[in-house]
């Protein structure tokens, strides 16, 4: 499967064990993704990672009762206070 999502920042957030397997996190992120016209959209992204891999197939979900949605949250914070600030208009797949 081709990327279509190109990410400029991102960060991890560690997902809880039991609902998710063990070594699950989700990768928070800003970046381009090529729409079906082949313009790039600069999205804010959510996916979810299995031992370090994304699944493309698979959203991303979050337990009910966990703090992982909220988590993940202040991470986007984070990661659009950090892009914001960014003078660097050719930064690419940056981790915070």
């Amino acid at each position: 499967m081709a990327n279509t999502f190109f990410p400029i920042v991102s960060t991890f957030v560690k997902a809880t064990a039991g609902y998710h397997p063990e070594n699950t996190d989700y990768k928070v992120s800003i970046g381009y993704e090529i729409t079906d016209g082949d313009d790039n959209c600069l999205v804010s992204k959510v996916q979810i990672r299995y031992d370090g891999k994304i699944s493309g197939r698979r959203s991303a979900s979050f337990p009910f009762g966990s703090n992982d949605w909220n988590e993940v949250k202040e991470a986007m914070d984070r990661v659009e206070d950090f892009y914001a600030k960014q003078t660097n208009k050719a930064l690419r797949n940056c981790i915070i």
